[in-house]
């Protein structure tokens, strides 16, 4: 696995984690590691470019949860909740968002109900633009 950092300049700095290979049971710790550090380096704000991650195991989900308990968790409120019916409102992450999952990692994130947690973007600038 290769990951590369960059960073752009949108309402407020995103740092953007390009992830090349699958996230599995023998990379998530890189995985985790290399964001772990950009969000103890400052970064608040965290895009993670999916675009050549062509599988990602439970190993990997649990990292994606893990890298959101390490950023703010999102505002909500109780009409949200009473409009979904959860018993804890859902919103999804304004600090934490993904470009680009293929369906083979999609699919997963759909399975277990992450979806619900990521804004998820196919174009790069509308990702950068969202935050």
């Amino acid at each position: 696995m290769e990951i590369t950092v960059s960073h752009e300049q949108a309402r407020v700095p995103v740092t953007v984690l390009h992830v090349k290979g699958n996230v599995t049971g023998n990379t998530y710790q890189q995985f985790e590691e290399t964001a772990r550090d950009a969000i103890k380096g400052g970064a608040q704000y965290v895009l993670i470019d999916m675009t050549d991650v062509g599988y990602i195991s439970s190993a990997g989900l649990r990292s994606l949860q893990y890298l959101l308990s390490l950023l703010p968790r999102p505002p909500a409120s109780t009409q949200d909740a009473e409009k979904k019916g959860a018993a804890r409102p859902i919103r999804k992450s304004p600090y934490l968002k993904l470009l680009n999952p293929s369906l083979r990692v999609l699919q997963p994130l759909q399975l277990v109900g992450f979806d619900a947690f990521f804004e998820i973007y196919d174009d790069y600038r509308q990702a950068i633009d969202s935050f």
